[in-house]
């Protein structure tokens, strides 16, 4: 299996920058702020276990997936855009697992999992295609990571 991305949390109590995502074949990392994850809908202000209960969240929604019908997956919050991925099943266990960005997003809610984008564009920056098992044991990895 390969890993398709990891996240690590980088506390600094600045509350910006501190979450690192590394892409495969991506040289660069995205580095993201936690402030929007502090005090959230989980009931948790502990980042570590809001970023555990959004990739337990998102490894729920792939197990559920319905083939062709894209589900998004937001890690990134911000004032001017949502950045997370795109994951999208294909025939049998094949899937595309996207990185990009939701411009625009002052009228949806900040929500880890997004079915409709309500006409917004999802702007691909970096595109995977994987299996089903392979994305479920990466999310596994960064979950056991992240404890």
């Amino acid at each position: 299996m390969e890993k398709l991305f990891e996240i690590e949390y980088l506390p600094d109590n600045t509350l910006h920058y501190d979450i690192r995502i590394k892409l495969r074949d991506v040289k660069d990392t995205l580095d993201i702020d936690s402030y929007y994850l502090k005090n959230d809908a989980n009931g948790s202000d502990d980042i570590l276990i809001c970023l555990q209960k959004i990739l337990e969240k998102w490894q729920s929604v792939i197990q559920q997936s319905v083939q062709d019908r894209p589900v998004y997956l937001i890690i990134d919050f911000s004032d001017q855009y949502f950045g997370g991925f795109c994951f999208e099943l294909k025939e049998m266990s094949e899937a595309k697992f996207t990185y990009g960005i939701i411009k625009e997003t002052y009228d949806m809610n900040m929500e880890s999992v997004i079915y409709d984008l309500k006409g917004h564009e999802f702007i691909k920056l970096y595109e995977y295609d994987t299996t089903i098992e392979n994305l479920l044991f990466c999310l596994k990895e960064n979950i056991m990571n992240l404890s």
